[in-house]
């Protein structure tokens, strides 16, 4: 799966990275190789060093969202899809996939019942895409498994102002 997940993504990293300046120039390449080796140091470095040179790059965004969801890091892969969909909202299914990559981030959590750690994992995720009923919702229960009622409740109440159909 690494080798994959490495020349598929960042085959594609290989194609925007030198478009986002010239400090990128030449590293895709060394990216690439380095995942044929099986280095995976070094393609995380390259994803890195992507996340940092193209943070307003739509073609940027979107690749890091899909290497990091196949590298399995499901919060940075969220976060780039988010950033993906802020500068792009006329893409729907952009914000649908980082509001999914952001549940499913959250919702081991949730069933762990580790609402300390999913309440900053949502509340970002409720801050860069604002009217999501789901994570509303999933923000909501957080504050309820910490008996935090007031903010609960306040959380519930937008995921019905959101989404009144929502239960």
């Amino acid at each position: 799966m690494m080798i994959r997940r490495s020349l598929v993504t960042l085959s594609l990293l290989s194609l925007v990275l030198p478009a986002v300046g010239a400090h990128a120039a030449g590293y895709p390449t060394n990216v690439c190789v380095s995942s044929k080796q099986k280095e995976a140091g070094k393609a995380d470095a390259a994803a890195a060093k992507a996340a940092v040179l193209g943070t307003s790059d739509l073609l940027v965004l979107k690749t890091l969202a899909i290497y990091y969801a196949e590298a399995n890091e499901i919060v940075k892969a969220a976060d780039a899809q988010a950033q993906y969909s802020g500068l792009a909202p006329q893409d729907t299914a952009a914000r649908e996939k980082a509001e999914s990559l952001y549940f499913e981030a959250a919702q081991p959590l949730l069933q762990q019942q580790k609402f300390s750690e999913a309440i900053p994992l949502l509340r970002r995720a409720t801050e860069r895409l604002a009217g999501s009923a789901q994570l509303e919702l999933a923000l909501g229960v957080a504050y309820y498994g910490l008996r935090r009622f007031d903010e609960a409740a306040a959380a519930f109440l937008r995921t019905i102002a959101i989404a009144p159909e929502t239960e």
